[in-house]
Formats: C-alpha cells, sequence, structure tokens
C-alpha cells in the first residue's frame, strides 16, 4: 500500500521549539514527515546554530518512539553568513536539548571535517548539510560527508534558492540534483531533498513521488505550513517583547516609586532640621539680646 500524505501520523504536529532567530522554521511539517516516511537509525545535521531544524528532528523521533541516534555538529561560534555569536547560543540549544534527547542525541561542538571522522562509511541514513553557504563550502560538505551515506541515504540542502552575499548552494543544488532522485522546495530560503542511497525506504520514495506528481501544488500546501509557523514565532516574539516593555515599565514605575519614597523621607528631614534650626535661631537671638542688654 502506498503512503499518503494523509496517513503520515506527524502531518498535523506542532513543534515544541522555536528559537525566535531561525530561517528553517518554514520547513518543520517536511522534517516532521522526512523523519516519520524515512526512518533513519543515524541523524547527522551539519551547522546548528540556534537549534530549530534540529530539535524538529529529534521532536519528531521521539513522538514517533524510533531507535534513532542523532548528532547535531556545529562549533557555535558563527560564521560570515550566518554572523558570528557568543556562548549563549549554544547554552540556550542544550538547555532546551538535553532533558527531552539528551538520551538518543548529542551535540558535537567541533567542526565538521573532525566530526567525519567519527562515522564510519556507509552509517548515516539522513544528513542535514546548512552549514557555511559558500559553494566551495557547501560542495566540500557534500562530497567528504557523501560516502558515509547509507545505502537508505537522504541529504537535505538549506538556502538552495538564496544567491545573494556569496551563497552557493544553488549552484551546487543545479549541478547535483539531476543526478539523484531529488526535489526542491522553493520557500523559506529553499530545501532540497536528495536521495543519494539505492535503497532508500519504499515510504520515503512515495512520499517524494507525491511532491514531483504535483509540485506546484506541494509547494504551496508546505509553503502554508510553514507560514502558520512563522506567524506563531512572530506572534510569540511580539508577545514577548510586549511582556518585556511591559516588565521594563513596571520596573521603572517601582523604581520611580522608591524615588518619591526617598524624596519624601529627604523631605520630611529637611523639614524637621528647619524646625531645629528655627528653634535654634530663636535661641541664639535670645541669648544676644541678653548680651546686648548686659553690654
Amino acid at each position: 500500500m502506498k503512503s499518503n500524505l494523509l496517513t503520515f501520523s506527524m502531518l498535523s504536529a506542532k513543534p515544541d521549539y522555536l528559537s525566535g532567530g531561525s530561517a528553517w522554521i518554514e520547513h518543520i511539517p517536511f522534517a516532521f514527515l522526512t523523519i516519520e516516511a524515512l526512518r533513519p537509525d543515524v541523524f547527522v545535521e551539519l551547522g546548528s546554530h540556534h537549534g530549530d531544524s534540529y530539535v524538529a528532528f529529534c521532536q519528531a523521533a521521539k513522538t514517533l518512539e524510533l531507535p534513532m541516534r542523532a548528532f547535531a555538529i556545529d562549533t557555535w561560534e558563527g560564521d560570515s553568513h550566518a554572523g558570528f555569536y557568543g556562548q549563549e547560543v549554544y547554552d540556550r540549544l542544550k538547555a532546551v536539548h538535553d532533558e527531552p534527547y539528551g538520551h538518543f542525541s548529542e551535540m558535537k561542538r567541533m567542526k565538521f571535517d573532525d566530526a567525519r571522522e567519527e562515522f564510519v562509511d556507509g552509517s548515516i541514513d539522513l544528513l542535514h548539510i546548512d552549514g557555511l553557504h559558500t559553494y566551495e563550502a557547501v560542495s566540500h560538505d557534500f562530497q567528504t560527508w557523501l560516502p558515509k551515506m547509507s545505502e537508505r541515504g537522504v541529504i537535505l540542502f538549506h538556502d538552495t534558492v538564496v544567491r545573494d552575499r556569496n551563497f552557493g548552494v544553488w549552484k551546487l543544488w543545479a549541478e547535483i540534483s539531476p543526478q539523484y532522485n531529488s526535489f526542491e522546495f522553493h520557500h523559506g530560503h529553499g530545501l532540497g531533498v536528495l536521495c543519494v542511497g539505492k535503497s532508500v525506504p519504499q515510504c520515503f520514495l512515495d512520499l517524494l513521488g507525491q511532491l514531483q506528481a504535483l509540485p506546484d501544488h506541494s509547494r504551496k500546501y508546505f509553503h502554508a505550513q510553514g507560514r502558520q509557523l512563522s506567524l506563531q514565532n512572530y506572534m510569540r516574539a511580539q508577545n514577548h517583547k510586549n511582556e518585556v516593555s511591559m516588565q521594563q515599565s513596571a520596573e521603572q514605575m517601582d523604581q520611580a516609586a522608591g524615588l518619591l519614597q526617598d524624596m519624601d523621607r529627604q523631605i520630611t528631614q529637611l523639614k524637621g532640621e528647619l524646625r531645629e534650626s528655627h528653634a535654634l535661631n530663636a535661641q541664639l537671638k535670645q541669648v544676644l539680646e541678653m548680651i546686648s542688654a548686659k553690654a
């Protein structure tokens, strides 16, 4: 029986985590279906940054109770395309990742080439390449990690439609996509799906076949699904900003109230000191009058 989009239990799933800073979130609906259709034993992501994509893949595997091992590989320092950032990005993702997914997933803080040596050839079923996006960098990642892919292997490429800022994924995609069973989404900066294994599971091939049969409708459907997440993410960010603004306003009001109380105390103290000063002046005047009278 061929798989149908409607038969996937993850079709209506919603992400548990959105960082608020990722360009990848519009592909999360397809990420959920990828895990359900492919059911990889080993998943590797090259370039995780805020972790929206990686956590989504892990969430799907956990929900489906799959015996999957997952590895996020990144220096968590940034690059010329993602921008450079500090320790807080890694710390935030680790806090989100470790408790729910740490029993089957590992965050490897290292360079891609160094991490590659830790995987034997033919061991990876699903690879997501989302590191530095120059043509030279993404070509290197593809060529050097391709031997690590299993007979069931599928590779995902993000940013396949971006052509500015020296992005070159589009160029590599144009070269390699005709050589394999493939499909490309155009929303969310583009996502390329490449079947590199000779024995990709039939369920995933059925899913890919449905996308290829009606490419425009498929792209519109997943674009709409992704757009909903973008709007949800935007609203969440706005609500957070409003909460922060209200908290700051409340803190400012508390500070102002504190300043007023301090001013009241100071005024009361000054009034007391002024009364004492007036009484002292009256006493001094009496003393001066007595001295004058005796003189």
